[in-house]
């Protein structure tokens, strides 16, 4: 996690074989996020906010819940 002035960017990194991971009721300024990762590696496939495509960032703005959904995976060498 990179906390920076204006959002938080997610740039996880997880080993192969963790599994999902969940992290709940993480409390960022005004709001309480929850994020799920699966898959491993550090390059994000993909990933939902509130249930839209988006990029790993969730503004510092935002008050509420919020759930952020993560798909993990390095390219093939």
């Amino acid at each position: 996690m990179n906390f920076t002035e204006d959002a938080l960017r997610l740039r996880p990194c997880l080993p192969e074989g963790w599994g999902p991971v969940r992290l709940r009721g993480l409390r960022y300024r005004r709001m309480t996020l929850d994020i799920a990762l699966t898959g491993s590696g550090s390059r994000v496939r993909s990933c939902t906010v509130d249930g839209r495509d988006g990029e790993p960032v969730v503004g510092a703005e935002q008050t509420g819940h919020h759930t952020v959904q993560l798909a993990l995976g390095d390219p093939l060498s």
